[in-house]
This record gives C-alpha cells, structure tokens and sequence, in this order.
C-alpha cells in the first residue's frame, strides 16, 4: 500500500496530539477491508493510528468505539492486546489511534501452530464471557438474528487472516 500525502499528514497530526511528540516516522502496515494502518515512531514511542477506507467512513467512529470497547472488556479478562488512546475524528477522517504490540504475524509462524490455536481458543473462551446485548453491526444490536449471523463473518474473517497465504 503506498500511502497518499493525505493520510500521513492526518495521521502525523492525531500521533502529535496523543504522542506529545513529532512522529520520526509513519509508514503503513498492512490494510484490512476497513482500515489504513499505520506505525508511528516518535524519539520515545510507537503507536498504531488506524484510519477508515473510504467506503467505510459512514459508519467508521461507531466501528472504532466499539472496537475500543471490545478491547476493554477482553483486557480486563487477561486477554492481551493494545490500550486504545483515542477514538475521534479528524479532517473528515475517523481514527483509532493504540499503542504498539510487538509480536510476530501469524501469517509468519513455520511449522506446528497447534500451541497458537490452543492459546487462542484460551483468549476466546475468555471474551465469549463477556456479557452483550448483541454482536451484530451495530455497537449494541438487540435483534435477535444480528449476533450470530455477524459473528459467523467476523469468525471467518480471523480464521482466514490466520491461515497461511497461498502461494
């Protein structure tokens, strides 16, 4: 993804506000079906700014919001994961802007991954414990068809980034 002069300069603004310092570098890592992603580095930090695609703004704030408010329920179970900054907007753009995790890609691991299904497996059985109204679209859908049928395409939707890329 080469990234347009745009988006790095919103994103240089939201690092600066949340960082409290001028990003060294911002350089895209990876992109989803909904969000730019990119890894700021500032002289004492990094941290992640995610930024809508286009297609997705119309709904992009209440994506992050409660995306955000997934990851507080999952981290206050022992799930680790990122502290979410701030959830805003800014010129035009909706932003989650986290902190950093090292790791390694799952698309990156060779040989036996049955210990990182296991560990996972552990991490979902975890926030299937949380207590919702509802997993659909919508931050809390109460329709009572909303939650599976939105979960069974986010479940899907990991398992296939998991997967190994074909070749």
């Amino acid at each position: 993804m080469t990234p347009n002069l745009k988006d790095i300069a919103v994103v240089s603004d939201i690092a600066a506000a949340f960082l409290r310092e001028r990003a060294r570098s911002i350089r895209p890592i990876g992109q989803g079906s909904n969000n730019k992603n990119f890894l700021v580095e500032t002289a004492n930090s990094r941290a992640v700014v995610k930024l809508s695609h286009e297609h997705r703004r119309h709904r992009a704030l209440q994506d992050y919001q409660k995306e955000k408010w997934c990851i507080e329920q999952s981290s206050a179970l022992g799930v680790p994961g990122p502290l979410v900054l701030s959830v805003g907007e800014a010129d035009g753009n909706a932003f989650m802007i986290e902190t950093f995790v090292e790791g390694t890609n799952g698309k990156q691991v060779e040989g036996d991954r049955s210990a990182i299904w296991r560990k996972l497996g552990e991490y979902a059985k975890l926030t299937h414990s949380i207590k919702v109204t509802g997993w659909g679209e919508d931050f809390f859908d109460d329709r009572p068809s909303g939650q599976q049928a939105s979960w069974l395409k986010y479940l899907a939707y990991n398992i296939e980034s998991f997967a190994p890329a074909t070749r």
